[in-house]
């Protein structure tokens, strides 16, 4: 899937970033470790880290200014490790229930968003192992690294020609 276009122009509205994952579970931290790794990066960036948690930050998301919301998240389908699922959670729909390792919460908070005007979309990296420990398997970080950079780039570029604007 060549889904770099449709995460830049997301990117370029305004989007609220949320990791969601428990990082003592090995690959289920990917998005805990994406969204480290961007704020390490861009400073300023709308960045929640939800953790296994992301119940308790439904409404401080639905209360922010954004168009757009963008869970980063493991995913368990019957993909290969380190796959990467991208989508709009409202055209995902049941498939959802299949694909986060934190299903019902997301799909509830994603209920919450759409009242509130916001658009959620998945990124999610397919996991090779939620079992505890701490770290990401090579493969799935292989593969965090690769979207990092790609988020991060356009963030970059976005954030340049909103400045230039003011």
């Amino acid at each position: 899937m060549d889904f770099t276009g449709e995460i830049t122009r997301l990117l370029g509205e305004k989007t609220c970033i949320v990791a969601v994952g428990n990082s003592i579970r090995r690959d289920d931290g990917v998005g805990l470790y994406l969204a480290d790794e961007i704020e390490k990066s861009v400073h300023g960036a709308d960045i929640v880290h939800a953790e296994d948690i992301i119940e308790s930050y439904v409404f401080e998301i639905a209360d922010r200014d954004c168009e757009n919301v963008l869970i980063l998240d493991a995913v368990q389908t019957s993909s290969l490790p380190g796959s990467l699922v991208f989508g709009s959670m409202d055209e995902m729909g049941s498939l959802m229930n299949n694909y986060s390792t934190h299903k019902l919460s997301l799909t509830l908070a994603c209920k919450i968003w759409r009242e509130r005007g916001k658009k959620a979309f998945l990124l999610g990296i397919e996991a090779a192992d939620v079992d505890f420990g701490v770290g990401l398997t090579q493969t799935v970080k292989k593969s965090a690294d690769a979207i990092k950079d790609i988020i991060i780039e356009t963030l970059h570029s976005t954030r340049k020609e909103y400045v230039y604007e003011q």
